[in-house]
């Protein structure tokens, strides 16, 4: 019997011995995956070499990064001020078309930044149903939680409500804000705000017991975008002050994130410099394709996608790269090692509609004359010829 056992110890052994290797080697693989690195856009980013410190070199290519973005603003807007909180049923209708719209990004690989005033956050926390389209959650959690995108505080500061009250808000509603300053006066220099934002945590007028720490700006314009071409920069880096926004200083202390011309020209413009060697490796490019919430329909989100299509062999080809505000900044740092760019747009500005004023972010004349009404123009009275 004890013959029998030893023969038996002997044969299941090296079974044992094997086992044990392969677990091993199992959790050495494991380890190598779960550094706690977001690795959601690993296949997309651009190549680059591993440094000595752990850090990266700059992408050895001239690589240029999409931010898509909406707003919806307060009660006081001259031309969106709707009131989401008193009118149950125009809220219902931007809140369901803001989740199909970034539904229909998430499908096609594109980031988006809901950038929010107080007004709709109100409406959200009275009026959303959490229904299906949504996944049973409210807009906010459902376009964070369950599509990966960015719900930025936007905020013109009228009747009292200052961005870290817009933050609260987000945060009411379930969400962590991000630390996106969503739009700022950058010009002109008398008129700035960006040193507001210099000096860490803004505390909450509305609501004094919260603070809330800009990471980043995004945004700069004039009042009203009333001759603000020379603000339309792409790069990153961080204003000397407010003289001279357009000054890399490394010491200052909150980074900016240039929007361009804030249009698909900007980023075609791109492009088209890029094709002809115009922009310089390892530097990183930025653009804006910026819209009005109060522009999606049907019609509006079809054409949106249908141009989104035409850049997939730049994005396949890692050309461009389609990212929240938020991760643009975590790749400067990370991947640029916070390598300045300041590229001024050089185009004809004139021909350039401002989407926060003009309602499209699909062009520079939009869609009147096309024979739909379309929703921003039914609402807003901006073509009889249509509507």
């Amino acid at each position: 019997m004890k013959n029998i056992l030893l023969i038996v110890s002997l044969l299941i052994a090296p079974l044992v011995l094997a086992g044990f290797i392969m677990i091993g080697l199992m959790a050495v693989d494991y380890q190598k995956n779960s550094t706690g690195t977001d690795t959601t856009n690993v296949d997309t980013q651009t190549p680059s070499t591993p440094t000595t410190d752990g850090t990266t070199d700059a992408p050895n290519t001239a690589t240029i990064y999409v931010n898509i973005v909406s707003h919806n603003e307060d009660t006081l807007s001259p031309s969106q001020g709707y009131d989401f909180y008193a009118d149950p049923a125009e809220f219902q209708e931007q809140r369901d078309a803001t989740a199909t719209f970034a539904a229909m990004l998430a499908e096609n690989g594109a980031k988006y930044d809901f950038q929010t005033d107080w007004n709709f956050l109100l409406g959200v926390e009275k009026h959303d149903r959490e229904d299906e389209l949504t996944n049973n959650k409210n807009l906010l959690r459902y376009l964070v939680e369950d599509l990966g995108m960015s719900v930025d505080p936007h905020s013109h500061e009228h009747l009292g409500y200052n961005y870290a009250d817009v933050a609260y808000l987000i945060s009411k509603l379930g969400v962590t804000p991000s630390g996106v300053v969503g739009g700022f006066i950058a010009g002109p220099a008398e008129q700035s705000k960006l040193e507001n934002y210099w000096n860490g945590a803004i505390t909450g007028s509305k609501y004094p017991s919260y603070s809330w720490t800009p990471r980043m700006l995004w945004g700069g314009g004039t009042g009203l975008h009333i001759d603000e071409s020379s603000l339309w920069i792409s790069g990153v880096w961080r204003p000397q002050d407010a003289e001279h926004f357009d000054t890399h200083d490394a010491d200052a202390p909150i980074p900016v994130i240039g929007h361009y011309s804030s249009t698909w020209e900007g980023l075609d413009d791109l492009l088209a410099k890029q094709a002809n060697g115009e922009l310089e490796d390892g530097k990183m490019y930025t653009v804006t394709i910026m819209n009005r919430q109060d522009s999606y329909d049907d019609a509006y989100i079809a054409e949106f996608e249908e141009k989104l299509k035409t850049y997939a062999d730049e994005t396949a080809a890692g050309k461009i790269i389609w990212v929240t505000i938020p991760e643009t900044l975590t790749i400067w740092q990370t991947q640029y090692n916070e390598t300045p760019t300041i590229l001024h747009w050089e185009g004809d500005s004139a021909a350039i509609k401002n989407p926060s004023t003009s309602g499209s972010g699909l062009g520079a004349t939009g869609q009147c004359g096309d024979g739909i009404c379309s929703l921003f123009e039914r609402k807003q009275a901006t073509c009889s010829e249509d509507c």
